[in-house]
C-alpha cells in the first residue's frame, strides 16, 4: 500500500491536500504531522512520498536537510507558494526530491504531477531543467523518467494493449507517446520505430487530438493522470 505524508503550514490547506489524496489515491495511506513541529519530530516510519511545502526562507537548504534527516521517503514532491524554483544543484544535494509545482496549481495537474513522481519520474519547472518546454496546461513544467534515465522502449505486449485501450490510442500512437515522454524529437522517434518522420508526425496529430491536448507534454500528463504509466513504473 502507498504511504503518503502532507506537510502544510496552513491546517485548511493541508486538510484539503489531505482530502484531494484520500479521493484520487484509492488504496493509500495519507498521513500528516505537525509542520512547526517538525525539527521536534522522532526519525518516521518509511513512506512512499512526501508532498512538502516550501517555507517562504530563499534557499530551502535547511529545510530539506531537516525533511531528509527526520523522515525516510522513497520520494519527494516540493509545493512553493510563489513562483517555482529552486537554487542550481539542489536536486543533486537531494535526490529524493523529484519534482516541484506551484502550490495553486490545478487539480488535473497535482494529480498527475503525483502520479508522475510516485511512478518514478520527476516535474520540474523548465528553468530548473537543461531543457525547455511547452505550456502544460497553463504552467510550463519538465517531465522526464526515472530520475532522468529514459524509460525502456520494449514495455511488455500486456502493457501495451492495457493502456492504449485505456488512452483510447492504437498501438502505434500509444508507442510514440511513450516516446514523446522521453523527450525524443520526431526523427528520432520515426528512427526507434522504423518509420518515415511524417507517418510518427502523423500519429503525434492524432494522439493530441485523441487526448485533447496540444503539445507532448499536455499529452504525458493527460495519460498519466487517467492512470496511465507510460512505462516508468507500477500503475498507482
Amino acid at each position: 500500500m502507498t504511504t503518503i505524508i502532507v506537510l502544510d503550514p496552513h491546517p485548511i490547506l493541508r486538510l484539503g491536500l489531505i482530502q484531494f489524496l484520500k479521493e484520487n489515491f484509492e488504496g493509500t495511506t495519507v498521513k500528516t504531522d505537525d509542520y512547526h513541529l517538525l525539527p521536534e519530530q522522532k526519525k518516521a516510519s518509511p513512506c512512499d512520498l512526501i508532498v512538502y511545502t516550501l517555507g517562504s526562507e530563499a534557499n530551502p537548504t535547511n529545510q530539506l536537510t531537516l525533511l531528509s534527516k527526520t523522515y525516510t521517503p522513497r520520494f519527494i514532491l516540493l509545493l512553493t507558494e510563489g513562483q517555482p524554483s529552486l537554487p542550481p544543484g539542489t536536486c543533486k544535494t537531494y535526490p529524493l526530491v523529484r519534482g516541484l509545482i506551484c502550490k495553486n496549481s490545478t487539480p488535473e495537474i497535482l494529480q498527475a504531477s503525483i502520479r508522475l513522481v510516485l511512478a518514478g519520474g520527476t516535474c520540474f519547472p523548465h528553468y530548473n531543467q537543461t531543457e525547455s518546454a511547452e505550456s502544460v496546461l497553463g504552467e510550463k513544467v519538465v517531465c522526464t523518467s526515472s530520475w532522468g534515465t529514459p524509460a525502456p522502449t520494449a514495455l511488455p505486449s500486456q502493457l501495451l494493449h492495457q493502456e492504449a485501450q485505456l488512452l483510447g490510442l492504437t498501438i502505434r500512437q500509444y508507442e510514440v507517446l511513450v516516446l514523446l515522454g522521453q523527450g525524443l524529437p520526431l526523427k528520432s522517434i520515426a528512427k526507434e520505430l522504423d518509420i518515415s518522420v511524417a507517418t510518427a508526425k502523423s500519429h503525434t496529430e492524432t494522439l493530441y487530438q485523441r487526448l485533447k491536448v496540444h503539445n507532448s507534454n499536455a499529452a504525458v500528463y493527460t495519460a498519466i493522470a487517467r492512470g496511465a504509466t507510460l512505462g516508468w513504473g507500477p500503475t498507482q
